[in-house]
């Protein structure tokens, strides 16, 4: 058995004696039942699986580690910070746990998700996407440094700074 979420980065001789067989999440709709089955209420069930990006398991998950207080954290904590009424340093204080990389990830699909809805609903884009990309790459990368021994915390700050200074609001849910 041989699992590769990359197949295509396999060489060819080995993929040639493979069976493929994809695996795909469920629907929204067979997500959501099944974690009505496992006592989650519709709203919250909702929330969670947008939150692991549709994966029920990640979604359960999530409710079960506190993520999604978190989840709701990081957004008043970016809403606040564009919004003038919080310090970047703050916010970085607040974040810098055993759980940074996961506020990282929220922030980072916050980001996108604002910048999105935009575009999917037809609206004249407000924000400054070159700025938001590069937040958003900015964002990223620090998710990956936050095992190393770079001072993830100064460069949270810094980052947390520049998305007051851009002062974009993200939509909450």
């Amino acid at each position: 058995l041989l699992m590769a979420d990359q197949a295509f980065a396999l060489p060819a001789t080995i993929r040639s004696r493979c069976q493929r067989v994809e695996l795909r999440m469920p629907g929204r709709a067979d997500a959501l039942a099944w974690l009505a089955t496992q006592g989650v209420d519709g709203e919250t069930a909702r929330v969670a699986l947008e939150a692991a990006r549709g994966n029920p398991g990640a979604a359960l998950d999530l409710l079960g580690e506190g993520g999604l207080q978190r989840l709701r954290e990081v957004r008043a904590d970016l809403d606040a910070l564009a919004q003038g009424r919080s310090s970047a340093a703050e916010a970085a204080r607040r974040w810098c746990d055993e759980h940074l990389e996961q506020r990282l990830r929220f922030a980072a699909d916050t980001v996108r998700d604002a910048a999105l809805g935009d575009l999917a609903a037809g609206l004249t884009p407000s924000r400054d996407f070159p700025k938001l990309a590069a937040w958003f790459d900015r964002a990223n990368r620090l998710r990956e440094l936050v095992r190393t021994t770079v001072r993830t915390d100064l460069m949270l700050v810094g980052l947390l700074r520049e998305w007051r200074r851009a002062g974009q609001s993200p939509r909450s849910t």
